[in-house]
Order: C-alpha cells, then sequence, then structure tokens
C-alpha cells in the first residue's frame, strides 16, 4: 500500500531475514560455478501449437548472449542449413555463447551415427547431446533391447565424437524413472568412453525434491570429477523445486 511506503526502506525488508542469517546460508550448498544452458529454441521447435521463425531464433541468440548465457542449445538437427545459419551468426558475430545440438543419430547404425555427428562437427558445434532411454516404458520403442544395449550403444557414439575431437553430453532422460542402478551403469559406461559431461532430466516432471536430490546426490558421489547438468520439466509443478 502506497500510504505504508514509508515502513519499508528496501524491498529487501519485505523478505525473511533468515534469507541472510549466516548459519543458514551455511547449510545450503552451492556450486562454484552454475552455467545456464538456454533451450528456449530448440524446446519451442519441439512444441505443436508454436515455433519461431530463423530470423527469431536468430534474435532470441543475440539476446540470450547479452543476457549473459554462456551455452545454448540450438534446434535439432533436421534442417542442416538453418543450423549452419545460426553457427554462422554466433561466429560472425562473435556471440560468447558455446552451442549444444541433441543427437538424432540413428541406435545401433555406425556409419548413420558417424555421419550425423561428422556434420555437426563440421559446423563447430561445442556439445553434441548424446541420449538414451533406459526406463522400462520406453523399451518397447526398441524392441524390446535391453538398456545395457541401448547405452552400451551411446557409448559408442561418445568414443566416436571425442575420437573426431568433439566433445559431448550423456543425457539420461526421464532419469527419475529409470532407477538409480541402471542410471549409475549407464553413466559409468559413457565416462569410460571419455564423455565431458553427464545430465539427468526430469523429462516428464515425476519427481519430488527428495527423490530428485537423491538422484543427483547418487551421481554426484559416483562421479564427482564429471561436471553435472540437470534439466528439469514441470508436469507437476515441482521444476523450480528441483533446480533450487
Amino acid at each position: 500500500m502506497a500510504g505504508n511506503r514509508e515502513l519499508w526502506q528496501d524491498d529487501i525488508e519485505m523478505l525473511s531475514p533468515l534469507n541472510r542469517n549466516p548459519d543458514v546460508l551455511g547449510s545450503f550448498v552451492v556450486p562454484k560455478k552454475i552455467t545456464l544452458v538456454d533451450a528456449t529454441i530448440r524446446e519451442g521447435e519441439q512444441g505443436t501449437a508454436a515455433g519461431f521463425t530463423l530470423e527469431q531464433k536468430k534474435e532470441y541468440i543475440r539476446k540470450a548472449a547479452a543476457a549473459g548465457v554462456e551455452l545454448i542449445q540450438l534446434p535439432l538437427a533436421r534442417d542442416m542449413d538453418a543450423l549452419k545459419e545460426l553457427t554462422d551468426l554466433i561466429r560472425e558475430e562473435k556471440l560468447p555463447v558455446k552451442t549444444e545440438v541433441l543427437s538424432m543419430a540413428p541406435l545401433f547404425d555406425r556409419d548413420a551415427q558417424h555421419k550425423s555427428f561428422d556434420s555437426l562437427l563440421d559446423l563447430g558445434i561445442d556439445y553434441i547431446d548424446v541420449l538414451s532411454m533406459l526406463y522400462k516404458q520406453a523399451l518397447p520403442m526398441y524392441q524390446g533391447a535391453p538398456p545395457e544395449m541401448l547405452y552400451t550403444d551411446a557409448a559408442g557414439q561418445i568414443e566416436y565424437i571425442k575420437s573426431q575431437g568433439g566433445h559431448c553430453s550423456y543425457d539420461v532422460l526421464d532419469t527419475p524413472r529409470t532407477g538409480i542402478a541402471i542410471t549409475l551403469k549407464a553413466f559409468r559406461a559413457a565416462v569410460d568412453a571419455g564423455v565431458d559431461r553427464l545430465r539427468v532430466l526430469d523429462t516428464n516432471g515425476t519427481a519430488n525434491p527428495a527423490a530428485w536430490r537423491a538422484i543427483v546426490r547418487s551421481v554426484k558421489e559416483a562421479f564427482p570429477e564429471v561436471p553435472l547438468s540437470i534439466h528439469c520439466h514441470n508436469d507437476f509443478g515441482q521444476a523450480m523445486a528441483n533446480v533450487f
């Protein structure tokens, strides 16, 4: 209320003083460095009701770079000409962002995988994300192939990307429904193959904060030397809580 404005010298006085209590803050573990990964134009491309034109994608990349975003997920590699225009923009305008693209390489086809990766590396993509869907609800898509076969194939993809001088992430989609045991086995195969970064994804927003904390802690304890990325969805309204 405007009449009571003099009671508040600053907006911070509206917040709980516990937010600034050293004892409270001391129990809150914050990484020394956090990198924001902006997936807006990639997620937008996958939507059915709305999308971005190429010029809108270019302008978004400019604005995200100006805002301090360090890593941007570019659209899926369905239109290589459009993808090239975006990487050319970043290079020509010297925008301070790195790029990553989700792999669309087919499983169990090494020739097709290598061709796909070579095309992305030729564009100067900084990170290629290799993906696995290992949870039981997804396995029928692969004619019953067991998780071990799927993450072994992913490890082969990672080895090739690294052998060509590229960098890659390994993403276990729908990590909460995959289960910690299988996730750790898949991550071990990826780490042994030389992966640069691991990512856990709550692809369908099914984990509450306690479950998400258990997953993230298990991965960090098992692979403390490997950077860890997270990706949360808000299907059940828990994404923001899980991010923190």
